[in-house]
């Protein structure tokens, strides 16, 4: 949604919103199941015996297979007015012509991007034709992120400064004293050691999982500390409890935070920057990678993942990160695409000189070769001129 969001704010599109009602039931069931009616149930004046049981002809809600029989029965109804799925993303349809326009899909709700004026109304009937459903106009909510489009600034901005709030008033922290960092830098939290007093791991685990949504969605901010913080979830202590709350006093100071796309900062490339923290979980010497890109002045992707072998040199560490973020970068390629939108080269600015030269040079020394199946990044791509890595301080 987000990169679907800065190619908007990039193209100056439009994004409106429909909505379909009981979505599921408008799918039938290819397997066979049977039930036995509730308490209450009109049966139409048919009588049933004590065995005997109901055929459910329709997808629905509860059942495991619903959600797969709906998407099957709204692709072929969008194939039918012109749209195709997405080989990158099967939620992504796009109809390429003098029609054309994107639409993503979440269930039954659909997000409609398309030219201003009667291109993206005409999309929208076209819609309306095939499910009963509700237009929603544009665009204002979806997923629990706002979306503000302003025609004049030529912007679009999400947030979830709601959600946040809700969550920071679950946890009694809507009138704590803010911090001004995610998690304290010169403390490194440890796994649970034998005289570690322990919290209570369900309002600790809630805590977590809040704070992932948040980072997923609008806040990249977040994402290295859920990481951090999600390491410890199967036996939390007192220690970690104090970082998760923590998190939760910076969330208190920058509940407004927000993602913002185009405006003057309308550039339409995509640009990434990738690091490494090197040697850094005390109880392993794991490192951690990251990496964001941006596009039309805002991030549309980002992530914070612990590696899966130890580095022996920042180096090492860094080129992990490096095949992280290219990966990433294939992915944002592929569906701007796969949008009509080609990028040309993706450059992923790298503050390590030695690791922008491992992942240029396809000869590795024994040290790095345990590395190479953990960037699966085909040094080939490199020079198919799809990435490009950029020496940038730190």
């Amino acid at each position: 949604m987000r990169l679907l969001c800065a190619m908007a704010a990039a193209l100056g599109l439009d994004i409106h919103q429909i909505d379909y009602e009981t979505a599921y039931l408008n799918a039938g069931l290819k397997n066979q199941i049977y039930m036995l009616p509730p308490d209450g149930m009109d049966l139409l004046g048919h009588d049933l015996l004590p065995d005997d049981a109901l055929e459910l002809m329709l997808a629905l809600y509860g059942l495991k297979q619903s959600g797969h029989e709906w998407h099957r029965v709204l692709k072929e109804a969008l194939g039918k007015i012109g749209f195709c799925p997405s080989d990158i993303d099967p939620t992504m349809f796009i109809r390429d012509g003098e029609a054309s326009a994107i639409l993503l899909v979440y269930v039954d709700d659909i997000l409609v991007l398309a030219p201003p004026g009667g291109a993206v109304e005409s999309v929208k009937k076209e819609l309306l034709t095939l499910f009963k459903g509700t237009d929603l106009g544009p665009a204002h909510h979806c997923l629990g992120i706002r979306i503000v489009q302003d025609k004049e600034r030529g912007t679009i901005t999400l947030d979830q400064e709601r959600y946040a709030e809700e969550v920071l008033a679950r946890f009694g922290f809507s009138t704590s004293n803010p911090t001004s960092t995610p998690l304290c830098s010169k403390k490194a939290l440890r796994k649970a050691s034998e005289g570690d007093i322990r919290c209570d791991p369900s309002i600790y685990r809630a805590i977590v999982g809040c704070l992932a949504y948040l980072a997923q969605g609008t806040r990249p901010d977040l994402a290295f500390a859920v990481s951090t913080l999600g390491k410890f979830s199967s036996d939390p202590t007192e220690e970690h409890m104090e970082a998760a709350k923590r998190v939760l006093r910076y969330i208190r100071g920058t509940t407004g935070a927000k993602l913002t796309f185009g405006g003057d900062r309308s550039e339409e490339g995509v640009e990434g920057y990738v690091d490494a923290d090197w040697a850094a979980d005390r109880d392993d010497r794991r490192s951690t990678s990251g990496f964001v890109y941006t596009m039309a002045g805002g991030a549309v992707s980002w992530g914070s993942r612990k590696q899966g072998a130890v580095a022996l040199s920042t180096a090492e560490a860094e080129y992990v990160a490096a095949g992280v973020a290219g990966r990433e970068a294939l992915l944002l390629s592929g569906a701007l695409a796969a949008a009509g939108k080609e990028l040309g080269t993706v450059t992923i600015n790298c503050d390590n000189q030695a690791a922008i030269q491992l992942v240029k040079n396809p000869c590795y020394e024994h040290s790095t070769t345990i590395l190479k199946g953990e960037t699966s990044l085909d040094p080939s791509v490199m020079d198919d001129a799809y990435i490009q890595h950029s020496l940038s301080s730190s």
